[in-house]
């Protein structure tokens, strides 16, 4: 067998070590590194990145607490100075310092009551001031406006999962399966993009939301419980009113202000909970029987029922982006090697849509925070004491009058809502750009 000649030995040497010295650059690092050329794209990556952590870390932050009322602050314009009551009064004994931070806080979920221990322990009692005014409630705002972004970012994020996992599984069936299996899938998705989704969400949230039955019962509260209607929780004299009458109010029953001065709603986990309106100068109690079928958490209803209407455009880009890949040769490779159409589709094709699945995550979650928005703007979105920034948007307008304009109570929930949407779509619209194939290496 001959043996290569010397030239021919340094020249493969050569073109090995100029081999060996080309480094390959895979397709998401050249994306990374085109995406941090896009300016914009990678200041709303920073705005997003520092809002979801402050929204996670609410808790942690000291901030005054969001139920905590003093009509005596109604109204309060913008200022630096700390208020003369703190929201958070420790006192003496661990009894006392849980009933004020309930009082304040709310029932916390256990990773929020940990966050919010050790901002007890690091701040104890002082708070930041109330440069962002407060409502008519005396509630501080900028505290509303971070707690208002844990639930409008978590109705985004979860409502998109939900359509990105219907989208994605029933686009990437039908493309690959094709026929008159594709076609009659295709059909019921056109059928579904002609039912205005707007009534069918109003409808859904009116109905599976909707209290069993309403009786006006023979109680009526004397004069002088209006500044205890206007707590958060039930104080000792409300509760004994309600007893006495035959009417005994569970633990941790609480109070929240649907029209200040005029109606109120006293809520319970289970059973009745109680409206008192304000009708001929006599507060009337009505009690209002919830079902459990039916009385589902709204945001449950959101997270559910929102994501459910917004897969159709995501099965449409699925589905042609599997036509696309279905006859390529390393899904024949699959379909030779005895792959079933299962493991071919979730396992082979899907991982190749990840990048029209991450564009169209950041441009679907501002659409579906939008629309919460509007829906608690119309009073069918987040129920109080839970706030979210389409509520708090909602709660200003009604604070407008002729008279005098708060305009801090709308500012800043749409300055917040506006901001987040912006960064949101032009975070989209870079991951578009750096994510398309055809633009690598540029």
């Amino acid at each position: 067998m001959p043996t290569p000649r010397q030239p021919d030995l340094d020249r493969y040497a050569a073109l090995l070590d100029e081999v060996r010295a080309i480094k390959g650059v895979s397709l998401g690092r050249d994306a990374w590194r085109r995406l941090r050329r896009n300016r914009v794209a990678m200041v709303s990556l920073g705005f997003l990145a520092v809002l979801g952590t402050l929204a996670l870390l609410t808790p942690l932050l000291p901030l005054q607490p969001p139920r905590y009322v003093n009509m005596a602050r109604q109204f309060a314009p913008p200022e630096f100075s700390q208020p003369e009551k703190p929201g958070i009064t420790l006192g003496e004994g661990p009894d006392a310092r849980r009933a004020s931070l309930e009082e304040g806080f709310g029932r916390l979920d256990p990773v929020s009551n940990v966050l919010l221990a050790i901002r007890v322990a690091v701040f104890g009692e002082w708070s930041i001031p109330s440069i962002c005014g407060t409502d008519q409630l005396g509630r501080d705002a900028l505290s509303r406006l971070f707690w208002g972004a844990r639930i409008s970012l978590a109705v985004g994020l979860v409502a998109t999962l939900v359509s990105l996992v219907i989208g994605v599984a029933y686009g990437a069936i039908a493309g690959y399966l094709g026929g008159q299996t594709d076609n009659l899938m295709m059909r019921i998705v056109d059928v579904l993009y002609s039912i205005p989704f707007i009534f069918v969400v109003i409808f859904l949230i009116t109905i599976l939301s909707a209290e069993a039955t309403r009786q006006t019962l023979h109680l009526e509260l004397p004069a002088g419980f209006e500044q205890d209607l206007e707590q958060e929780t039930v104080s000792p004299r409300l509760g004994e009113a309600f007893a006495e009458n035959g009417y005994p109010l569970a633990e941790g029953a609480t109070l929240a202000s649907e029209t200040p001065g005029e109606r109120w709603r006293l809520s319970q986990k289970e059973g009745r909970s109680y409206v008192v309106e304000l009708a001929d100068g006599r507060l009337r109690v009505v009690t209002e029987t919830t079902g459990r079928l039916l009385g589902a958490s709204r945001i449950v209803v959101f997270f559910f029922v929102i994501g459910a209407i917004y897969w159709l455009t995501m099965a449409r880009v699925v589905r042609g982006q599997v036509i696309s890949l279905k006859n390529e040769q390393f899904i024949e490779a699959a379909r030779t090697i005895g792959a079933g159409r299962r493991r071919i589709i979730f396992l082979h094709l899907v991982p190749n849509l990840l990048s029209v699945v991450i564009v169209y995550l950041t441009l679907t979650i501002p659409r579906v925070m939008l629309f919460e928005a509007f829906l608690s703007f119309l009073g069918l979105g987040v129920e109080a004491p839970d706030v979210s920034w389409g509520l708090l948007a909602n709660e200003g307008i009604k604070a407008i009058t002729p008279v005098r304009i708060f305009w801090w109570l709308v500012v800043f929930p749409g300055l917040a809502l506006g901001l987040t949407l912006w960064a949101l779509n032009f975070l989209g619209d870079g991951l578009r750009d750096a994510l398309d194939p055809r633009m690598k290496n540029r």
